[in-house]
C-alpha cells in the first residue's frame, strides 16, 4: 500500500478498529518509520548515477566491411560466435569474463571430398574448437567438434605423423563437447583430464586423460611418448599408447615416423597404425610430403590389412585463412579374415582447411 496525503496513523487505526489509547501509539510509530525510510532512501539515491550496463558481446565484432569476400566474412563469423561462445561459458562458470582471452579463441573448420577405388565417394566435414576459461586459471577449457567416431575419445588423431588431414572413408564422424582440464605440470611432462559427450542420436558419455612425455627435444630432433587411457559408458576401459620422432635432415626437410595402438574393453586386441612421413617445404606454409603407411590389427588372422603410400601437397589459398590439402596414392588391402587376396585400389582427396580466431 503506497500512503500519499493522509495520515498513515489514523489511517490505520481507522481500518483496524482502534479508538486511541496505549495500544495504538507503538503502532503508529512503526508505520511512520516504515512510510518514511523508503522515501529516505530515494532521496539518498537520487543524485547516484546508474552505470551503463557492459555490453561484453560487442568487444567480439571482428568490424566487417563491404568490400570483403565470402571467405573472409566466414571466418569473421566463425571468430565471433566463438568469441561470444567463450565470454557467455566463462561468465556462467563465475568471475568477470575475459574479452582479450576471449578473442584469442580458435578452431578449425575443415571440408573433405575423397575417392577410393575400395569405398567409392565421400564427403566429410571436421570441425574443431578448443577455447580457454581464463576464469579458472587457465587450466579450465571448452571443445566442441565433428570428429571420427573413436578418434577423438581414444587420441589416436594427435601423433605427429597422424594429423587426419585426409579422413579414413569407412570412418563415421559424430558431434561432441565437453570440459578439459589440464594439470599443472612443465614442458617434459604435460597432462589433462577431458569429459564430455558423443553423438546426437544416441548419446555416450566418455572420460580420457592425456599423459605426454617429451623424452628428447633439440633444435633438430623431437621424440615423445603418449599415453591415453580412456572410459565410456558403452565401450568401457581402454588405453591408447603412441610413439612420434621427428628429425631435421636439412633446412627444408623434415623426416617424421609415428607408431599408434589402440586396446578398448571390447577386444582383446590391439589396433595399430604405423607412418613415415618425408616433408618437404616449398615456400611459406606451402609444401610436399611423401607418407608410407600401415594399418592392422593384431587379433586377426591377417595381422597387416593394409598398405600404402600416398604423396600429399599444401598451399594456401588465401595468405593465414584458406588452405588447399590435396592427395593422390595407392594402397594394398586385405580382408582381416583372410580369406582374400590382397588387392591394390587408387585414393585421393582434396580437403578445405580454415583456421579461425586466433
Amino acid at each position: 500500500m503506497y500512503f500519499s496525503s493522509a495520515n498513515p496513523a489514523r489511517l490505520y487505526s481507522a481500518r483496524s478498529g482502534i479508538r486511541g489509547g496505549g495500544s495504538a501509539l507503538p503502532v503508529a510509530v512503526l508505520i511512520l518509520l516504515l512510510h518514511s525510510v523508503p522515501h529516505a532512501w530515494a532521496l539518498s539515491d537520487r543524485d547516484t548515477p546508474i552505470p551503463a550496463p557492459e555490453m561484453l558481446y560487442f568487444h567480439c565484432d571482428q568490424g566487417r566491411h563491404s568490400d570483403r569476400n565470402l571467405i573472409d566474412m566466414a571466418r569473421e563469423g566463425l571468430s565471433e560466435w566463438l568469441c561470444e561462445a567463450n565470454l557467455w561459458v566463462d561468465g556462467m562458470l563465475g568471475g568477470v569474463a575475459d574479452v582479450q582471452a576471449a578473442r584469442q579463441s580458435h578452431g578449425r573448420l575443415s571440408v573433405a571430398l575423397g575417392f577410393s577405388e575400395r569405398e567409392s565417394w565421400d564427403f566429410n566435414l571436421r570441425l574443431r574448437v578448443r577455447v580457454n576459461l581464463p576464469n579458472w586459471e587457465d587450466r579450465l577449457s571448452a571443445f566442441v567438434g565433428r570428429e571420427p567416431d573413436n578418434d577423438f575419445v581414444s587420441g589416436r588423431s594427435e601423433g605427429l605423423a597422424l594429423r587426419e588431414e585426409f579422413p579414413v572413408l569407412d570412418d563415421e564422424e559424430q558431434w561432441l563437447a565437453g570440459l578439459g582440464y589440464r594439470l599443472p605440470t612443465g614442458y617434459r611432462i604435460r597432462s589433462s583430464f577431458d569429459v564430455g559427450a558423443r553423438s546426437l542420436d544416441d548419446p555416450e558419455i566418455f572420460l580420457r586423460q592425456r599423459i605426454l612425455w617429451n623424452i628428447t627435444t633439440g633444435n633438430t630432433h623431437l621424440v615423445n611418448l603418449r599415453l591415453i587411457p580412456f572410459w565410456t559408458n558403452k565401450d568401457d576401459l581402454g588405453v591408447t599408447f603412441g610413439l612420434d620422432a621427428a628429425v631435421t635432415t636439412s633446412e627444408t626437410t623434415l623426416l617424421r615416423w609415428d607408431y599408434v595402438g589402440t586396446k578398448s574393453g571390447v577386444t582383446e586386441s590391439v589396433d595399430w597404425r604405423g607412418a613415415m612421413v618425408l616433408y618437404q617445404s616449398l615456400g611459406t606454409a606451402t609444401g610436399i610430403a611423401l607418407e608410407f603407411y600401415a594399418t592392422g590389427d593384431t587379433g586377426r588372422a591377417e595381422s597387416m590389412r593394409e598398405y600404402g603410400m600416398r604423396t600429399i601437397y599444401r598451399c594456401p589459398l588465401i595468405p593465414r585463412e584458406l588452405f588447399l590439402l590435396a592427395s593422390v596414392g595407392n594402397g594394398w588391402f586385405r580382408e582381416p579374415d583372410g580369406s582374400s587376396l590382397r588387392k591394390r585400389f587408387f585414393n585421393a582427396n582434396l580437403v578445405l582447411d580454415m583456421p579461425f580466431g586466433l
